[in-house]
């Protein structure tokens, strides 16, 4: 299987820019650094509530307990937070109306939100910018695209 190409800093600024026109765009940020900083799938972020980011006290979790049944491979796993991306999250979280631990990060203010939309939605422009991305740098470089 083919390793999945991952964003230079150049390209992750041109996502940031296009998830900052957005609604939810401190929640679409939130969810892109998420991904970026940690290596975390879309739906192993999808799956995550506040309580598996932060702790009682309000900061944010040095590491992220991922179960069986929130990744791919059906195999738990740890992963670490770096600074950046607590801060990233921080800033996330005292964004929000509400303190509701079992909320899912990917929702907005209400558990009304639709998280597989709001991910779908989320995802689905980044991979489009990121697409674009892509397909600039193919044709820039003179090799054709079917991106």
């Amino acid at each position: 299987m083919a390793q999945a190409k991952a964003l230079t800093q150049q390209e992750l600024e041109q996502v940031l820019r296009y998830v900052s026109t957005k609604r939810y765009a401190q929640r679409d940020r939130a969810l892109v650094m998420t991904s970026f900083l940690s290596g975390m799938r879309a739906k192993e972020i999808a799956s995550l509530k506040f309580k598996d980011i932060m702790n009682d006290d309000g900061t944010v979790k040095n590491e992220i307990r991922l179960t069986a049944d929130m990744t791919k491979g059906r195999h738990g796993r740890v992963v670490f937070v770096s600074q950046r991306l607590r801060e990233e999250l921080a800033a996330y979280a005292r964004s929000r109306v509400t303190n509701n631990p079992h909320m899912p990060v990917s929702s907005h203010l209400t558990e009304r939100a639709s998280i597989p939309t709001a991910c779908a939605s989320t995802f689905g422009g980044c991979i489009s910018a990121q697409a674009s991305v892509v397909r600039q740098a193919t044709v820039a470089a003179g090799r054709s695209s079917h991106l």
